[in-house]
């Protein structure tokens, strides 16, 4: 019986190993689009096999006999060695300008851009003002808004470099940003509205004497500090609601921002550049369009079609793909870093496979935003 077990196991591996050979002749009659989660798991199980020595062993040792026999089968005598393309390091990478720790509430307009340029581009926020995104190839990566007085009333950074002059940085663990800014807040008010903030959440909110303070935590990193943001008392109580009115502009902004921020975290643990690929993130609009408006919050849309579905129906060719939802979030920010604080969603964001990424964004008419975020590997 065992022996029965092992055969089929390891013909299981030959099968899946060797799907490049086979796939192409039967996607025409057979829907394959079941062995995406297989897919993503293998790659979930891959990033985790890495963090240890006898998995890593065991997963080389099974890739060398599968791409062996997939190699005998086409003939090929050696194939050739591919490198994998890693972003450098940011503690190496030289830097056009040297702001470390420089940027704090208060500085003008004019003084940004004599030392930093101008911004790769600016994206409507929830305050009603702009993001003015700064990077370096996605590392060094900040956001900077202004106010009337057009000085700097909002910073956001999840870089490993100590960009903002806030007495805590990345890295640091929960107590230690406690112990500097002592308890944080438990509740938020605006307007009318009373905002509980839970323990849970992987973040907390600091009142100081002149500005907020958003500690975002990694839950997967023994809850250390991953990225501030910081906002000035004036800006964040012109804030009326917790939800904003929406608006096209307001929509694709925050679609342009999720994607930002996801090329932030990849370069920063040593993935590649994502491209935006349009028709991707028309499907995924599409897809919080129709949650938004029919009040549900799925990967299965009411007519019973999967991501994948949803995909080969805008005639999207993949050869693997993944999808992330977020709804309630106030922005994109907080949609990215509670996305990054689950398992399954870090693991999609973070997959070196994927070259590709589509962002669709919806509001239902609470303003609350709905976010679908689309990967695939072409």
């Amino acid at each position: 019986m065992w022996k029965t077990i092992f055969r089929i196991t390891v013909l299981l591996l030959i099968l899946y190993f060797t799907r490049p050979l086979w796939e192409k002749y039967t996607t025409d009659y057979i829907n394959l689009d079941f062995l995406q989660p297989v897919d993503a798991k293998v790659e979930q199980w891959t990033e985790r096999a890495k963090t240890s020595e006898w998995p890593s062993q065991m997963w080389e040792s099974i890739k060398t006999n599968a791409e062996d026999v997939y190699n005998r089968i086409r003939g090929v005598d050696k194939k050739p060695i591919l490198e994998e393309v890693t972003a450098p390091s940011t503690e190496t990478l030289p830097s056009t300008v040297d702001y470390e720790g420089a940027l704090s509430l208060g500085i003008p307009h004019e003084t940004i851009l004599d030392v930093l340029g101008e911004p790769k581009r600016t994206l409507l926020n929830e305050y009603q003002t702009l993001w003015h995104v700064y990077h370096e190839d996605y590392n060094r990566f900040t956001l900077i808004a202004y106010d009337q007085k057009n000085e700097i009333a909002g910073l956001y950074t999840n870089s490993p470099i100590a960009l903002l002059s806030e007495p805590v940085q990345y890295g640091h663990s929960k107590e230690q940003v406690r112990r500097v800014y002592g308890k944080p807040l438990t509740e938020m008010t605006k307007g009318r509205t009373i905002f509980v903030l839970q323990e849970n959440e992987g973040l907390d909110v600091f009142q100081l004497e002149d500005r907020y303070v958003y500690a975002f935590y990694d839950e997967h990193r023994n809850h250390t500090l991953t990225a501030l943001l910081v906002v000035a008392q004036t800006l964040e109580k012109e804030r009326q609601s917790m939800y904003v009115s929406s608006s096209q502009s307001l929509r694709n902004s925050y679609e342009q921002l999720l994607f930002e921020l996801t090329n932030a975290v990849r370069v920063r643990e040593g993935k590649s550049i994502l491209r935006f690929h349009d028709a991707l993130a028309s499907t995924a609009r599409k897809h919080s369009i129709d949650m938004a408006k029919n009040d549900y919050f799925n990967h299965t849309n009411l007519q019973g079609e999967s991501p994948f579905e949803r995909m080969r129906k805008d005639r999207i060719h993949y050869t693997q793909a993944g999808e992330n939802l977020a709804y309630g979030q106030f922005s994109p920010i907080f949609a990215h870093e509670g996305l990054m604080n689950s398992y399954d969603h870090r693991m999609n964001t973070l997959t070196p496979k994927y070259t590709t990424a589509g962002i669709g964004v919806a509001f239902n008419d609470d303003e609350i935003p709905y976010f679908t975020q689309l990967f695939l590997k072409e």
